[in-house]
C-alpha cells in the first residue's frame, strides 16, 4: 500500500497542472482512491488472520508450517500498524501551508 501511497504522490507532483489548487484536489482524490481500495480489503485481512490464528492454534504436526504461518501473521498485524499509523499523522486539510508543503507530505 505503502508504494501506492509514494506512485500517487510522484505521479502528481510530476504532472504538470497550472492550477496548485486543482493539483492539490487532484493529489487528494488520488491518495482517497488508494486509501478505499485498501480499506475495501480490511474484511478479507481481519478473515485471513482469524484463520491464521486458528491454524496456530490447531495441532499441526508440521513445525516449519507453524513458522512460516506465525512469519505471515506478523506481515499482516505489521502492515494493519502500517495503516494505522499512516491514518493518525494524515492530515488532508492543508490549508494555510504553500503548495510545495501541501504536496510533499
Amino acid at each position: 500500500m505503502k508504494r501506492l501511497l509514494i506512485t500517487a504522490l510522484v505521479a502528481m507532483v510530476f504532472s504538470s497542472c497550472a492550477d496548485n489548487t486543482q493539483e492539490e484536489k487532484n493529489l487528494l482524490n488520488d491518495i482517497l482512491k488508494v486509501h478505499d481500495k485498501v480499506m475495501g480489503k480490511d474484511e478479507i485481512l481481519m478473515k485471513n488472520q482469524s484463520h491464521l490464528d486458528s491454524l496456530l492454534k490447531s495441532k499441526l504436526k508440521d513445525t516449519a508450517e507453524k513458522v512460516n504461518i506465525k512469519a505471515i501473521e506478523l506481515k499482516l498485524v505489521a502492515a494493519e500498524a502500517a495503516m494505522e499509523n499512516w491514518m493518525t499523522k494524515f492530515q488532508p486539510n492543508k490549508t494555510g501551508n504553500s503548495h510545495d508543503k501541501v504536496m510533499k507530505k
